[in-house]
C-alpha cells in the first residue's frame, strides 16, 4: 500500500477562551474583580460615580477604601446605573490568603478546586448576585466577579494548567491521556463532559481491565483553537480539524501520549490521524466516540465502516483490521469472520460489528487483541 497519511473520520459518533475585555456592573452594590491592575479613579470615570471602592482586609477584619484595583482581589462598588468596564493585561499570579474570610477575584475562568493549592477551604467560593441581592455558591470562578473564600490557614492560590482526573503513577510507565477543552465558556460543563467520557472509556474492554495502566488529565482553561467541520459529511456526521495548534504549548506542563481536543459544538463528529497523537471530538458526539478515535490513534486501527462507495486500488497490507477477501490475517481466530466492507468496498473486516465500525458495540477480537498487546507495554 502507498505510504500516504490518512485522515480518519468517524461516523455515527458521534472556548483561547477569548476572555472578554469588558465586564458589566449593575445598579446597586456590585462585588467585582479585574484580572489586571487598574486605578480606582479610572473605574469611577468609566462608571460616572464618585463612590469609593471597598475591599475587605482579612487581617484587620474590616473594609478599607481602595485607590487601586489589584488582580486577584474582590471589591465592592455601588452604582446608580449600569456600567461597562474595560481591562487589558492579565496576570496569572494570585495573592496570598489569610486565615478567615478573604475577598478574592478570578484571573481566568477555572474550577476553584484546581487552584486552591495548600489552602484548607472552610467555606466558599460565594459570588454576590446584584440582581437578587443574594450570595450564590460557585465552584467555577470567572473574571469580573468577586468571591468570598474562608480558609483555615495562611496560604496561596496556585493556578495549575494540568489537572489529574485519574492518576495511577509515573507517566513513563502509563498510557497518558490528555483532554483539552475547546470553545467552552463554562468549564463546569467541560468537567461534566470529561467525567462522562472517562467513565465510558474505562467501562469498555480492553481499557476496563487495564485501567490502572492509564492516567487521565485535563487542561484547566478553554480556548478557541479554530476547530471546525472538515467539509466531510459521512452520513449525518462530520470530521473536525483545528487550525490553531497553540495548545501544544500546554504539553510542556502535562504529560501526554494521546491528546483529545473536546470541541463544544453541536455537530457530531470526530477526527484523528492513524497512529497520531492528537484527536478532535465534538462534545455532542457519542460517548464512545473517544474510544473509537483512540482505536485509531493508539491502536492504529482502521475504520471498519464503508466510507466510500468504490473499491481501492491499494491492498490493505499494513492495515491490522482490514484484509483482502481471503481474510487470512485472522484465520482461525475465534469470533471472527470475513465481512465485506472495511473503509473501502473491496476490503474485508473481521466482524459484522465493532467499535471501529460505528462505535455502537465493543471491539471485535482482532481490534481487542491489538490494543491489549499495546497496553501490555505499560505497568
Amino acid at each position: 500500500m502507498k505510504n500516504i497519511l490518512i485522515i480518519l473520520f468517524t461516523v455515527l459518533l458521534f472556548q483561547t477562551l477569548s476572555y472578554a475585555d469588558t465586564i458589566i456592573l449593575q445598579p446597586g452594590w456590585n462585588m467585582f474583580s479585574l484580572p489586571s491592575t487598574t486605578s480606582a479613579s479610572s473605574i469611577k470615570s468609566q462608571c460616572g460615580t464618585t463612590n469609593n471602592l471597598w475591599h475587605y482586609n482579612t487581617t484587620l477584619e474590616k473594609y478599607e477604601s481602595s485607590d487601586t484595583i489589584e488582580p486577584g482581589y474582590g471589591y465592592w462598588l455601588k452604582l446608580s446605573s449600569p456600567c461597562s468596564i474595560l481591562y487589558s493585561t492579565i496576570t496569572s499570579i494570585y495573592p496570598d490568603l489569610k486565615v478567615g474570610w478573604n475577598q478574592i477575584g478570578a484571573l481566568s475562568t477555572v474550577s476553584f478546586n484546581s487552584i486552591k493549592g495548600s489552602c484548607n477551604v472552610l467555606n466558599g467560593p460565594w459570588k454576590y448576585n446584584p440582581s437578587t441581592g443574594k450570595y450564590e455558591f460557585n465552584n467555577i470562578i470567572e473574571p469580573g466577579y468577586g468571591y468570598w473564600i474562608k480558609v483555615a490557614n495562611d496560604c496561596k492560590l496556585e493556578f495549575k494548567n494540568c489537572i489529574d482526573y485519574l492518576y495511577n503513577g509515573d507517566p513513563s510507565d502509563k498510557l497518558d491521556l490528555l483532554f483539552i477543552p475547546d470553545n467552552y465558556v463554562n468549564l463546569s460543563k467541560f468537567e461534566n463532559d470529561l467525567d462522562l467520557i472517562s467513565k465510558t472509556l474505562l467501562s469498555y474492554e480492553p481499557f476496563k481491565s487495564n485501567s490502572r495502566k492509564i492516567n487521565i488529565r485535563w487542561i484547566n482553561k478553554s480556548a478557541n483553537y479554530g476547530c471546525d467541520t472538515y467539509n466531510c459529511y459521512i452520513y449525518e456526521y462530520v470530521g473536525y480539524v483545528c487550525t490553531d495548534n497553540s495548545y501544544t504549548d500546554l504539553l510542556f506542563d502535562c504529560p501526554a501520549d494521546k491528546v483529545f481536543i473536546i470541541i463544544n459544538q453541536t455537530f457530531k463528529g470526530g477526527c484523528t490521524f492513524l497512529g497520531g497523537r492528537d484527536a478532535w471530538v465534538s462534545s455532542s458526539a457519542k460517548l464512545t466516540a473517544t474510544i473509537h478515535e483512540l482505536g485509531h490513534s493508539f491502536g492504529r486501527l482502521f475504520d471498519e465502516y464503508t466510507a466510500y462507495a468504490y473499491d481501492s486500488t491499494d491492498q490493505p497490507t499494513s492495515i491490522i483490521n482490514c484484509d483482502t477477501s481471503s481474510c487470512s490475517k485472522w484465520s482461525g481466530v475465534a469470533g471472527t469472520g470475513c465481512y465485506k466492507g472495511c473503509y473501502y468496498q473491496n476490503w474485508y473486516r473481521p466482524s459484522a460489528s465493532c467499535m471501529m465500525n460505528k462505535a455502537d458495540t465493543f471491539f471485535c477480537p482482532i481490534c481487542d487483541r491489538r490494543i491489549r498487546n499495546l497496553l501490555d507495554q505499560y505497568s
